[in-house]
């Protein structure tokens, strides 16, 4: 724990209660406070998105590049209204302030689930092959939809499918949770990547399956946005995005004014 701020490290050695239906308020309760700003930003965040996405490769990478300091400004934001700063619109975009750790964290999280995820993949494929044998995805003669649902059946009802459907499964879970709140660290606490991801899989640990609870309902909530046409989205996705905030800032006791306030970053100044 030696590259933890001292504030971390009581948090990791005391604990800390999880309230899960305090943040999900809070996180309306926030966007709530600057809804055009919340709102014109995630339609930005979104035409970004799908601007990319309409270029080959390379768009894709891109957004996949920038989308960590696009990401972080609901959190920069959220803070600063949840502490009485005044806010402008460019404050969504001060994650850029530092894009290198950002990416990186992402990069290294993305990195750990892919070699994760690989043997259970591998096993996967394995399974498949075992049961279609070879020519069966081009094989012409397969147009009964009744053999197509066997063939499936067959594939799904595999050893080796199944096994390997959990060895993907269960690592990616896990490392996108215990790694969620990675990025805060680095933007809030000016930690560096690997120190930021330590400390947030140390925190998480403390109160792993309410986190695990927490996402699947944020994921849930932000997905009901997709309702209506997706409309709803603008309005759920910063919702939990600042609810995720408001579990890491509690955790964290990120808002306490007094203590170890030389442990966090000020470099909310220059957005001033």
């Amino acid at each position: 724990m030696a590259n933890l701020p001292l504030k971390i490290r009581r948090v990791i050695d005391e604990g800390y209660e999880f309230n899960l239906g305090d943040y999900i308020s809070k996180g309306f309760n926030l966007i709530g406070r600057d809804l055009g700003g919340f709102i014109g930003f995630s339609l930005v965040f979104l035409l970004i998105y799908f601007a990319a996405m309409f270029i080959p490769l390379v768009g894709p990478l891109a957004f996949a590049v920038i989308s960590p300091a696009l990401m972080i400004g609901f959190a920069h934001v959220a803070h600063k209204h949840a502490t009485g700063r005044p806010t402008t619109f460019n404050d969504f975009f001060r994650g850029f302030v530092k894009f290198g750790e950002l990416f990186l964290t992402a990069l290294l999280t993305g990195l750990l689930v892919i070699a994760f995820v690989m043997p259970g993949y591998i096993m996967m494929i394995a399974g498949v092959i075992s049961v279609t044998g070879e020519g069966f995805i081009t094989d012409s003669d397969m147009v009964d939809p009744a053999d197509v649902f066997g063939a499936m059946a067959s594939v799904f009802s595999n050893g080796l499918v199944i096994a390997g459907l959990f060895l993907a499964v269960i690592p990616a879970t896990y490392i996108s949770v215990v790694f969620s709140w990675s990025a805060y660290f680095v933007w809030f606490y000016d930690m560096r990547a690997w120190d930021a991801m330590q400390a947030s899989r140390k925190v998480i640990h403390k109160q792993f399956w309410w986190m695990l609870l927490f996402v699947l309902l944020a994921g849930i909530i932000g997905f009901m946005g997709l309702l209506l046409f997706g409309i709803g989205v603008i309005f759920t996705y910063p919702a939990m995005l600042c609810a995720q905030y408001a579990a890491f800032a509690d955790a964290t006791r990120l808002e306490e004014e007094a203590g170890d306030s030389a442990d966090i970053l000020d470099h909310f100044a220059p957005a001033e």
